[in-house]
C-alpha cells in the first residue's frame, strides 16, 4: 500500500529529474506521486501535484510522442517481426499497446480527480460560507478546464489513435492470412478503450451537471447532460445514467413532466441490459416520480415487482395521451399477475385507457372486473378494521365505483349512476357507525334511490353530489320535485384542474395554508357552479336545506362563498350542509330535537392575539333562556378528563380553543386535535370513544373541520369522530379564523338556533349576518355544518 514516505521518495527523486531536465520521467513521477497522495488521502496535496504533472506534460508534448513512438513502434514490430511471432505473442503486443492505453487513461481519471476534488472543496466552502463565496467563479472556471482537458484527451488522443491502430491491422491482408482472428482482437480491445473513455468522459459531464446545478445554472448542466446523451446515445448502461441524472435536474427545477420522460427514457435504457438491480433504480426513479410506491422486493424485481413496474408505465402512457401504449402494457402485465390486487390495479388502469380509446362498454367490464376482485378480498377480513391496506382498497373502491357511476350516466342510466355512487361512498365511515351499536346511534342502512326518493319529498331537502375524475366531474343531484336523480357531465372540470384552482393544499392535510381556499373562489364558482347555475336555482326552490356530497379536495372548499351568479354566494340561494354520503342524510336527522330546552356544555381556553376565548361564553350563554341550561368550563378547568366525563349528560356541546392538524402524525383521527388546560391535546380519536347525547357539536376552533383525508369521500378527524361518538351535527370552521368574527358569527346562529330555525338555517343566518356588515369571506363562510341539519 502507497504511504507517505513514500511521497517523500517520490519527491526526491522529481528535483533530481528537474534539474537533469528529465522531463518525461519528471511527469511520470508527478502522475505517481499523484495517485499516492489520493490512496494516502492527501487530496490537496494530490491536487497541486496532479496540476503541475498536467501543466507539465502539457508544455513539453511529451506524452504524446511517447504514445506516437510505442504505436509506430509496435506497428514496425507487428509487420517486420511477423512470421517468427506467434498468435499469442502478437496478441502480447496489443496487450502492451491497451495497457499503454490504460495509463493514458488513468490521466484522464487523474484530470477527472482534480475535477472532484476541485467540486467538493467547492461544496465545502459553500457550506461553510453559504452565498458569501467569493472564489466560485474561480473554481467554476478550474472545473470547467478540467472537463474540457479530460474530454479532449479522451476524444481527440486515445480513442483516434487506436481507431487509426485498429484501420491498419484489418487492412493488413498479410496479418489477417496469418493470424484471422487478431483483427477481432485488435477491434476488441479497442471496443473496451472505447467503453473506458465514454464512462470516465460521462461522468466528468455528469459532475459538471451537478456542480452547474447547485450553483442554479440549469442551462448549462442541460447541455453538458445532452452532450453526454450523445457520447453514450448507443451504450445502455451509461444512457440510463445520463437520462437518470436529467430526471434528477428537471425535477430540481420544477419540471415534473420533464422528469417523467427522462426516468422513462432512463428505463427503455435500463430494459436493454440483463443487470436486474441497474433496472430496479429506473424504475424506482420513474415510481418516485409518479407518487407510487414499488413492493419491498423491488431490488430482485420478482413477479409482484415486474406488474407495479408496469403498472408504472401505463400510468405515465395515460398522463402523456399514449392510451393503445397504456391498453397494451396492462395487457403483458395481466398475463403475469397472480395477486388480486395486481389484477385489480391493472384491469383499472385498463378501463382508462379503454375509455379513451372510445372503447367504454370494454372499460365498463374492466371495472365491474376490479370491483369484484376487490370485494371478494375484503369479505374475507374484518371490514371494520382500521388497518391502512383496507383503507387503500375502499379508496380504490371509491374510484372505480365513480367511473362505474360515470359510465351509467353517459348511457343515460341516471338512477343506476346515482345508487352505483352512493353505495362506493364513505364505506368506512358507515361501517364504523353501524359497528358502534349504541342506543344514541340509530342503525344505518344502505338507502337506494327509489326509497332516498320519497324521503326528499317529505322532509323538502335536496342533495347536490361531486364526483371529480380524470375524465371530468359528474354530478348527481336530486330534490323533492325530482322522480329520477339529474345528472350533469362537466368534461371541462377534472381532477388536475381542481388542483391547479387549490395548489397549495396537501392533500393528507399537511402543511395547509389557508391562503388558496378563498383564493379559488372566483374559479371554482366559474368551473364548478356555473355551469349547474339553472339546475341549483331548480332543485333548491322551497327546499329547507341543500345538502353537499364534496370530493377530493372539495372538502376544504368554502361553498358557502362560492357563487352561482355574479355576486350571489351559494349561501343567499339555500341553507347548506355537508354530508360525505346520501344515505347519512336520513339517518343524521331521524332523531329530531324533542323540545326547545336545550342543555349546553360550553367550554373555553385560551387566547390569540390578546382575545381570550372565554369572552365567547357571555356572547353565546344570553341565547340560552334558562341558567339551568348552561354550564361552563373555563380555562384550567377545561380539562380532557372533565370534558369527556361531562359531554354525554348534554344536549349541545361548545368549545372555543386552539385546533390543529398536526403533520407527521400518520394516523388521521390522531392528527386532529384540540389544545385544552395546560395546552395538552384532544386528540379526534380520543373522541370517537365517547358515548354522547348531543344534537349539536360547535366548535370554534381553527381547522377543526378539516382534516387530513383517508380517501376521496371519507370524512375524518373531528366530523368523524363526534358523528361515531354519537352527535347529530357537527359546525366547525375548515381554516383559521379571527376569534372575534367567530364569536359573532356562533352568537347570531344561537340565538336564530334556539328560536325554531334549523341548524341549516341558523348557520345560513349568521353567515349571511356577517357578510351584510361588509366582512370578507374568510370572516364568514369559513363554518361549515356536517350532519343533520334539524338538529
Amino acid at each position: 500500500m502507497p504511504s507517505e514516505a513514500d511521497l517523500a521518495k517520490l519527491e526526491t527523486a522529481y528535483q533530481t529529474y528537474v534539474n537533469t531536465e528529465q522531463w518525461q520521467a519528471a511527469v511520470q513521477n508527478r502522475l505517481s506521486a499523484a495517485g499516492v497522495a489520493f490512496s494516502v488521502g492527501r487530496r490537496d496535496l494530490f491536487r497541486s501535484i496532479s496540476g503541475a504533472a498536467i501543466t507539465l506534460a502539457r508544455d513539453h508534448h511529451l506524452r504524446w510522442l511517447e504514445l506516437n513512438g510505442r504505436i509506430f513502434r509496435f506497428k514496425i514490430q507487428l509487420t517486420s517481426d511477423l512470421s517468427g511471432s506467434t498468435i499469442d505473442e502478437l496478441k502480447a503486443q496489443i496487450d502492451f499497446v491497451a495497457r499503454l492505453k490504460g495509463n493514458l487513461l488513468d490521466d484522464v481519471e487523474l484530470y477527472c480527480h482534480e475535477a472532484i476534488a476541485s467540486y467538493q472543496t467547492l461544496l465545502a466552502d459553500l457550506q461553510e460560507t453559504g452565498d458569501g463565496l467569493t472564489d466560485r467563479s474561480a473554481l467554476s472556471a478550474s472545473i470547467g478546464r478540467a472537463a474540457e482537458q479530460a474530454a479532449g484527451l479522451s476524444q481527440r488522443q486515445i480513442e483516434g489513435k487506436f481507431e487509426d491502430l485498429a484501420s491498419d491491422v484489418r487492412g493488413d491482408r498479410e496479418i489477417v492470412a496469418l493470424a484471422p482472428d487478431l483483427r477481432a482482437t485488435v477491434a476488441d480491445a479497442v471496443e473496451k478503450t472505447k467503453a473506458l473513455q465514454r464512462s470516465l468522459h460521462i461522468d466528468l459531464l455528469l459532475l459538471v451537471a451537478s456542480f452547474k446545478r447547485r450553483l442554479d445554472d440549469p442551462e448549462f448542466a442541460k447541455k453538458a447532460l445532452a452532450y453526454a446523451e450523445s457520447v453514450a446515445v448507443n451504450d445502455p448502461p451509461l444512457l440510463m445514467k445520463v437520462h437518470g441524472e436529467l430526471a434528477s435536474l428537471r425535477e430540481a427545477f420544477g419540471n415534473l413532466d420533464g422528469a417523467i420522460a427522462s426516468a422513462r427514457n432512463a428505463i427503455e435504457a435500463a430494459e436493454a441490459q440483463p443487470a436486474e438491480q441497474l433496472r430496479a433504480q429506473s424504475y424506482e426513479k420513474l415510481a418516485a416520480l409518479l407518487g407510487q410506491e414499488l413492493p419491498n422486493d423491488r431490488a430482485t424485481l420478482g413477479a409482484r415487482g415486474k406488474v407495479a413496474l408496469q403498472l408504472n408505465l401505463a400510468h405515465l402512457a395515460l398522463r402523456e395521451g399514449r392510451s393503445a401504449e397504456a391498453f397494451n402494457t396492462c395487457q403483458r402485465a395481466l398475463s403475469f399477475a397472480t395477486t388480486s390486487q395486481d389484477q385489480y390495479m391493472l384491469h383499472m388502469a385498463q378501463a382508462f385507457a379503454l375509455y379513451d380509446l372510445d372503447r367504454k362498454q370494454d372499460a365498463e367490464v374492466d371495472v365491474d372486473t376490479a370491483i369484484a376482485l376487490i370485494k371478494s378480498e375484503l369479505s374475507q377480513e374484518d371490514p371494520t378494521s382500521s388497518a391502512d391496506w383496507p383503507d387503500r382498497r375502499f379508496t380504490t373502491l371509491e374510484n372505480l365505483g365513480l367511473m362505474k357511476a360515470w359510465l351509467l350516466a353517459e348511457q343515460d342510466k341516471a338512477v343506476e349512476a346515482w345508487d352505483t355512487a352512493e353505495r362506493f361512498r364513505a364505506q368506512r365511515l358507515k361501517l364504523q357507525l353501524a359497528a358502534a351499536q349504541r342506543d344514541v346511534v340509530p342503525t344505518l342502512e344502505e338507502v337506494p334511490f327509489d326509497r332516498l326518493g320519497p324521503w326528499l319529498v317529505r322532509q323538502r331537502v335536496a342533495i347536490l353530489a361531486f364526483g371529480i375524475l380524470r375524465w371530468g366531474t359528474l354530478v348527481l343531484s336530486a330534490g323533492p320535485d325530482d322522480v329520477t336523480p339529474h345528472y350533469q357531465l362537466l368534461r371541462g372540470f377534472r381532477h388536475s384542474d381542481l388542483g391547479a384552482l387549490l395548489p397549495n393544499l396537501d392533500p393528507h392535510g399537511e402543511s395547509i395554508s389557508d391562503d388558496p381556499v378563498f383564493a379559488g373562489v372566483e374559479k371554482l364558482s366559474e368551473s364548478l357552479l356555473a355551469p349547474i347555475s339553472d339546475r341549483l336555482q331548480t332543485l333548491t326552490r322551497s327546499v329547507h336545506v341543500l345538502y353537499l356530497i364534496p370530493d377530493s379536495l372539495l372538502y376544504v372548499a368554502p361553498f358557502a362563498a362560492l357563487e352561482f351568479a355574479p355576486n350571489r354566494p351559494l349561501a343567499e340561494l339555500v341553507p347548506l350542509a355537508i354530508v360525505p354520503a346520501a344515505s347519512l342524510v336520513p339517518w343524521s336527522n331521524s332523531r329530531r330535537r324533542a323540545s326547545e330546552n336545550r342543555s349546553c356544555l360550553a367550554g373555553a381556553v385560551g387566547d390569540s392575539g390578546g382575545f381570550k376565548f372565554s369572552r365567547h361564553l357571555p356572547q353565546i350563554a344570553t341565547a340560552f333562556r334558562s341558567p339551568r341550561q348552561w354550564r361552563e368550563l373555563k380555562d384550567d378547568d377545561l380539562t380532557r378528563g372533565t370534558l369527556a366525563a361531562e359531554a354525554p349528560h348534554y344536549d349541545v356541546l361548545y368549545l372555543s380553543c386552539h385546533g390543529y392538524v398536526e403533520e407527521g402524525i400518520q394516523d388521521g383521527m390522531q392528527a386532529s386535535q384540540l389544545e385544552l388546560a395546560g395546552k395538552l391535546r384532544l386528540p379526534a380519536r380520543e373522541v370517537m370513544s365517547w358515548h354522547l347525547h348531543a344534537s349539536l357539536v360547535f366548535l370554534n376552533a381553527c381547522q377543526s373541520g378539516r382534516f387530513r383525508a383517508v380517501s376521496r369521500t371519507e370524512v375524518n378527524g373531528f366530523p368523524r369522530a363526534f358523528l361515531v361518538a354519537g352527535a347529530r351535527s357537527l359546525i366547525a370552521p375548515m381554516i383559521k379564523v379571527n376569534p372575534e368574527h367567530a364569536g359573532d358569527l356562533a352568537h347570531v346562529f344561537f340565538v336564530n338556533w334556539l328560536n325554531g330555525c334549523n341548524a341549516a338555517q341558523a348557520l345560513q343566518t349568521a353567515q349571511l349576518t356577517l357578510r351584510r356588515r361588509g366582512l370578507p369571506p374568510e370572516a364568514w363562510a369559513a363554518h361549515l355544518l356536517f350532519g343533520g341539519y334539524a338538529s
